[in-house]
This record gives structure tokens, sequence and C-alpha cells, in this order.
């Protein structure tokens, strides 16, 4: 025979789904919210990778090239043009954003 007088535990609820309707990430994720990429926005892109392929590649060569002396100017320069670049791409993309 058990001795406790505790009442018991309810059943705990069950937790509601994350994305339920009306929720954030539904309206987020909803058919339509987002045009697709306009030819625009995929040469920006592809520019930005191509210096980035030209970089690395440049880096690659330089380290096997020189290993001690010459990876201070290529991968200086290759973080100066990403920032440049995601600056320049915030700018111009935010306001196109805000519509």
């Amino acid at each position: 025979m058990s001795t406790d007088t505790s009442p018991p535990e309810p059943e705990p609820e069950p937790e509601p789904e994350p994305y339920g309707p009306g929720s954030y990430m539904n309206i987020v994720r909803g058919r339509g919210h987002r045009p697709p990429m306009s030819k625009r926005n995929k040469v920006f892109l592809w520019v930005f990778l191509a210096i980035q392929a030209i970089f690395l590649g440049w880096t690659i060569y330089t380290g096997v090239a020189t290993p001690q002396t010459g990876l201070g100017l290529p991968l200086g320069l290759w973080t100066v043009s990403v920032v440049i670049g995601g600056a320049i791409y915030l700018i111009w993309q935010l306001p196109r954003n805000r519509r």
C-alpha cells in the first residue's frame, strides 16, 4: 500500500505547432512571398563569385610559390574585396527588400 498523498500530476499539454496558421514563419514561407531573382541579382552574384575564385586562385598560387613571405598581399586584398562587395550588396539590396 502506498503512503503518497499528493494529488496526481496533470497530463502535460501537447506543444502547439511552431508554424501554425497565422504565425510569422507561415507568412514568410507562404507561396509567392519572394519573387524569383532578377537577372541583375544573378549578374551581381556571378561577378562576386568570379572575384572570389580569382582571389582564391591567386592565394593558392602565392602560397605554393612563396609560402613564407607572399600571402599577406593577396589575403589583405581579398578581405578588402569581400568587405566592399558585401557593403555594395547591402546598399543595393536593402532598399529593394523594404517594399
